[in-house]
């Protein structure tokens, strides 16, 4: 349990981190229209 717990809080920064990413290789206004 104590395993999983570490790797799903490792997975979530990887998705984090990778989501962070992606976002700033965006077109700002993408990201803003994704908003509305």
């Amino acid at each position: 349990m104590q395993f999983e717990k570490i790797h799903n809080k490792g997975q979530a920064q990887l998705f984090k981190n990778h989501y962070l990413e992606y976002l700033t290789k965006t077109h700002p206004l993408v990201i803003w229209g994704m908003y509305l």
